[in-house]
């Protein structure tokens, strides 16, 4: 079979084929790829990562020699704060609508912690409790005014609303003004993470060493910390929540992800990475993994690949504008993600065969075998109509309607007329009818008077059967694609 010949010779596990294959898509898949692995001009490492999501272009821009330290992109386009070598106590923040033209826009305080609001502000802080906005079409970013003393260590956003975390829970939101909301619940030592697990206004965040679970942090209720398990042995550095698993990584250098739906059941999937901070990020398919002086990527979190190495350092990793925005002392590199064989299969088969669509063959022909998407007959015995949306028969789609044979009423028979026989009567007198009267005249002779009723008929004809309503018609499968 070409599906097993494909995949001993790219070293397919099971796994593999169950996440990539299901027969007959590997043989679609493969077709594109035939020429390539079966002429020699590629190896079979660089033909099974054609299956794969990968890392593009990496382009670098270096910000007017500024070290950025956090970028994000919003409604004004992409922003930055940095400094320069030597002016560590002067930062400044830069703006740019396509990631390749920078304006320095103004100076500022050390602002290392970054995020866009849905509601149009943009929020940062720094690692004290200094925190800036800028919103509306000041540009000019605004020291918000607070008494509040804290330690913040990261700023995640959820929609209008933020959490800034560290030794508090601070939920800030932008009306017409930033407004920020200590949460009653605090964890024992400071919050370094936090992420979003449902629609439910769930999270789970975690300190160095214990990780918890909180409820009602960005809507209303009241707020709830549970504990889930601690890490004593290990600094927990990052956490992820992706496909109902949890993900943390620590300073030794691995990552751990739990059982779906159970953030307790915690199995190590990776090891061996530099040691020290590092942030785990996930998107569009890709796994990223940024430390001190290396970048790597993954697909599934077990198998990574050293995407950038550094002598400098890099200082955050975000996804801003659908791709990876990596900070550093070489200034921003942004990593694109190219779309794996799959899903250019996928985008190829929705473009010429979207959802919606029907088909018609001459021959049994399952499109559910062969063409991605979810496929079902349609039409049994039946014929297709265009939607009039003025013909209350035909005004929405897939109404059916008609019938194969029809049986005449009364009101479908055209108006007509049947000529009679001609009608005699005989009399006779030996037993007049009950309602005759008879008499005797003058003369002698007897007068009969009758009243005589009656009805005529034509004589039956017909059977009073069905006739065929269909018109000359030739027959088809046809197949609707649903999903």
């Amino acid at each position: 079979m070409a599906e097993k010949k494909y995949t001993e010779n790219l070293g397919l596990t099971q796994q593999d084929e169950e996440d990539f294959v299901d027969g007959a898509e590997i043989s679609r898949s493969f077709r594109v790829l035939d020429e390539k692995v079966w002429k020699n001009t590629v190896d079979m490492d660089n033909a099974k990562q054609e299956l794969y999501k990968k890392i593009g272009n990496i382009e670098t821009n270096d910000l007017f020699g500024y070290t950025p330290e956090t970028i994000t992109y919003g409604d004004k386009g992409y922003l930055a704060f940095g400094y320069k070598d030597g002016e560590t106590q002067s930062f400044t923040y830069l703006t740019s609508t396509n990631a390749k033209e920078w304006q320095n826009v103004g100076y500022t305080d050390r602002i290392k912690h970054l995020e866009y609001l849905d509601s149009g502000t943009y929020i940062g802080a720094t690692n004290a409790n200094m925190i800036h906005y800028l919103y509306g079409e000041s540009g000019e970013f605004t020291q918000f005014p607070t008494s509040q003393n804290w330690e913040v260590n990261k700023i995640k956003a959820f929609g209008s609303r933020a959490l800034i975390i560290g030794s508090k829970i601070i939920r800030a939101y932008m009306d017409y003004a930033l407004d920020l909301y200590t949460l009653g619940v605090l964890p024992d030592e400071p919050l370094i993470d936090i992420v979003k697990i449902n629609d439910e206004d769930k999270f789970v965040g975690c300190t160095e060493h214990i990780v918890y679970e909180y409820q009602n942090l960005i809507g209303s209720g009241t707020e709830t910390q549970e504990l889930i398990f601690e890490k004593n042995d290990e600094v927990i550095s990052s956490i992820l929540f992706k496909d109902n698993r949890l993900y943390y990584t620590t300073q030794s250098g691995n990552i751990y992800r739990s059982e779906p739906e159970h953030y307790t059941l915690m199995v190590k999937v990776a090891e061996g990475f530099e040691t020290g901070k590092n942030k785990l990020i996930h998107y569009s398919g890709m796994f990223l993994l940024q430390t001190e002086h290396n970048v790597y990527t993954s697909t599934d979190c077990k198998e990574w690949k050293t995407t950038l190495t550094t002598n400098k350092k890099f200082n955050n990793a975000k996804y801003v504008n659908d791709k990876f925005a990596i900070c550093g002392d070489e200034g921003v590199k942004f990593l694109s993600i190219e779309k794996s064989l799959k899903e250019q299969v996928n985008e190829l088969n929705s473009a010429l065969y979207p959802v919606g669509i029907v088909l018609a063959f001459v021959n049994g022909f399952d499109p559910n075998k062969s063409l991605l998407g979810e496929w079902e007959p349609i039409a049994k015995g039946q014929t297709l109509v265009g939607v009039n949306e003025s013909d209350p028969d035909f005004n929405t789609v897939e109404k059916s309607g008609g019938l194969k044979d029809v049986t005449l009423s009364i009101k479908q028979i055209p108006v007509h007329s049947h000529q009679e026989s001609d009608l005699s009567y005989v009399y006779t007198d030996e037993h007049p009818a009950n309602n005759s009267i008879v008499t005797t005249n003058q003369n002698g002779r007897q007068n009969i008077n009758m009243n005589i009723k009656s009805k005529t008929y034509t004589k039956n004809a017909g059977e009073g059967g069905a006739h065929s309503n269909l018109q000359p018609y030739i027959t088809v499968f046809y197949w609707v694609r649903r999903k």
